[in-house]
């Protein structure tokens, strides 16, 4: 009895048929650690540049209706 438990013991540790399934959970979060990472590091300048953007769009709208060009540029 003791050797068939000790037997099972040794068997599942020594098998690697959910070594790659680890691998792979492993690997994928590490993708999505680094995607997140980027996307914190980005995110102030791309906010910033979408501000000026929709600033701008402002801009021109307004003078669009008014039918003006004084403050935009050529």
């Amino acid at each position: 009895m003791r050797l068939a438990a000790w037997s099972r013991i040794i068997n599942f540790v020594s098998n690697e048929d959910g070594a790659t399934t680890v691998d792979w959970v492993v690997l994928t979060a590490a993708a999505m650690l680094g995607c997140f990472a980027v996307t914190l590091v980005l995110d102030d300048g791309t906010r910033n540049i979408g501000d000026n953007v929709s600033d701008n769009l402002d801009l021109v709208a307004e003078h669009v209706v008014d039918g003006s060009t004084d403050g935009l540029s050529k």
